[in-house]
């Protein structure tokens, strides 16, 4: 486990509106993004911190299920022009809270207590888990309108249901955004997005058309933003199928964010389709590092694993989602597939009687006897809605032999963009197809081997040195031994590493990297190792024999039984009681 990770858990809505839910979740989005901005900080993505929301489920469990250390807890509630926001940070291994704060503020200031709340809480990290190396702003575009940021609050909200109703809503809410606020660019990215998704599904000529009118405005306002990037790089993919040109954008979106989950998923999606099965598999492990719980990158395993000719390890990855949403659609037919490659005749049956009311689920029945050599008459014709990540009629046609018009079908669709054929070339109910004479005609759609983007995460050499002056460096560790043992700071049960670091007239990225550096700890350990030290003079003192132990370790610094029980048995290995009669 990476111990400077956290999860941010869905903000409770404890408004007086129902609705305002989109809020909470909204501002809980906006913190989870501002903290992922910090190199050497995992933070969980959106859809797995969101999982446990309203589940019960224990923090210590919630650690292991993420792979984090800390776990943020909130809640929020807005009434008219006032907001208050509750937080807790809260430890995995154990269950202590590390901190809390309670924040009262009207809503025009919510941009600046975000991005507060935000730094606050990867302070609290580092001084508890080791040095990372804070930006002064994790802000991305304030929006100077508040009720423009409400109605893109509602359009995320409304986007995040991936359904096409939903899509059309988030559309209309981000309109409204743009009126009242036409020079921030997210709410022009968010209608992309939107439409980005509905193409892909329809291919209808108006969404093409929302697509680059609303990219273009975007890029007019803001071309260097990771959401740019990442609608860059869907639009060449999805419409335009310029996967080289989608490479560049992708690798300057994980330069400037390498822990993009959705990026990291639509680049894996883009290496399945020229083959590069290796490449894909590190950028979806890397998603799903962050983001765990999330059904798509899961799903998306499983298809790399699928084309890659893996279909039990695609099974395995299917059944995951499926336990998690049986109703997830992509993932019985990826399942139904599979299985028929591998000549599974009773599990494929019984995946078929269980899922007879899915209309398209007779079509595999068609597509087993074809593929495994039965010849069938008569067969009921696939619909275009049908065909959603299967071209059933091109594999009939092919499994047929009826090659003729099934090259005429392939061409047409490779020329007119349709995603179904995206991967035509590796696809295994087209085998047969890709074995005949005319196939070399085709080599026009098959692009070639892509640049590697997983160079990206090794570009990154860990923390700089933030003291490169070796005077600086000795003068200011000169100053921590005498604030620790002539000043005695420590004693203050309030000592944080932005007061200590003010008062060593230093920042607090230097002193962090200093005490990790040359300590060899961090922050908070540095400081209770000199405040265990001085209870232990004190408590060995014969004249402080009447005082209590507890009231001997607030004196000393520390601020509260657990954390002094705590961290006294971690570095004793026993209790205090027991040290000190051990001591007589």
């Amino acid at each position: 486990m990476n111990s400077k990770s956290i999860a941010v858990l869905r903000f409770l809505n404890l408004s007086p509106e129902p609705d305002d839910e989109y809020f909470s979740d909204g501002i809980t989005e906006e913190i989870i993004l501002s903290l992922s901005k910090i190199e050497g900080l995992k933070v969980t993505a959106r859809t797995s911190s969101f999982a446990f929301k309203n589940q019960g489920v224990d923090i210590r469990d919630i650690g292991k299920a993420l792979g984090v250390s800390t776990v943020l807890e909130g809640s929020i509630r807005r009434a008219g022009q006032k907001v208050r926001i509750s937080v807790q940070l809260v430890r995995t291994d154990n269950g202590f809270q590390i901190w809390s704060d309670k924040f009262d503020r009207k809503l025009e200031d919510i941009f600046d207590l975000q991005e507060e709340i935000s730094l606050l809480v990867a302070d609290k990290i580092r001084e508890n888990f080791g040095h990372i190396e804070l930006q002064s702003s994790l802000h991305d575009e304030p929006m100077s309108s508040i009720d423009a940021y409400d109605y893109y609050l509602k359009g995320r909200y409304e986007q995040l249901k991936w359904n096409n109703d939903a899509l059309h809503r988030a559309i209309k809410l981000y309109k409204k955004a743009i009126q009242l606020d036409p020079e921030n660019s997210r709410a022009y990215y968010g209608i992309v997005q939107c439409y980005i998704y509905l193409v892909f599904w329809s291919s209808e000529e108006k969404d093409v058309d929302g697509v680059y009118e609303y990219l273009y405005k975007a890029a007019a306002v803001n071309d260097q933003t990771s959401e740019y990037f990442l609608a860059k790089a869907s639009a060449e993919i999805m419409i335009e199928w310029d996967y080289e040109y989608a490479v560049k954008h992708f690798r300057q979106l994980l330069q400037l964010n390498p822990n993009h989950t959705e990026a990291l998923e639509a680049v894996a999606g883009l290496y399945i389709m020229v083959g590069q099965f290796r490449e894909a598999l590190i950028h979806i492990d890397r998603a799903l590092e962050l983001n765990p719980l999330s059904l798509n990158h899961t799903f998306m395993k499983g298809n790399i694993l699928y084309f890659s000719g893996e279909y039990e390890r695609a099974i395995q990855q299917m059944d995951k989602v499926l336990r998690q949403d049986p109703k997830w659609m992509f993932a019985v037919q990826l399942k139904a597939a599979s299985l028929i490659l591998l000549n599974k005749k009773n599990e494929l049956e019984e995946l078929l009687d269980g899922y007879a009311d899915y209309p398209f689920m007779v079509h595999y029945q068609t597509l087993n006897k074809l593929y495994h050599g039965v010849p069938v008459s008569d067969y009921p014709i696939p619909s275009l809605a049908d065909e959603t990540i299967h071209a059933w009629q091109l594999y009939f046609l092919t499994l047929e032999e009826n090659y003729e018009q099934a090259f005429e079908m392939l061409e047409h669709g490779l020329e007119k963009k349709h995603g179904k054929f995206m991967c035509f070339d590796c696809d295994p109910f087209l085998v047969k197809l890709q074995d005949q004479a005319g196939f070399e005609n085709l080599s026009r759609f098959i692009p070639g081997a892509l640049p590697l983007l997983s160079d990206v995460y090794k570009e990154s050499a860990g923390p700089r040195p933030l003291i490169t002056d070796e005077e600086e460096r000795a003068e200011l560790l000169v100053a921590l031994d005498e604030s620790m043992y002539e000043q005695q700071v420590f004693l203050n049960p309030d000592l944080s590493l932005s007061s200590l670091a003010d008062h060593l007239n230093t920042s607090s990225n230097k002193l962090s990297w200093l005490i990790n550096e040359d300590k060899e700890m961090n922050f908070n350990d540095f400081i209770n190792s000199h405040r265990l030290e001085y209870f232990q003079d004190i408590a060995l003192d014969p004249s402080n024999q009447n005082l209590t132990l507890l009231g001997i370790a607030f004196e000393s610094g520390f601020n509260s039984k657990s954390t002094f029980n705590d961290y006294f048995k971690k570095k004793t290995g026993t209790t205090p009681r027991a040290w000190l009669k051990q001591q007589k």
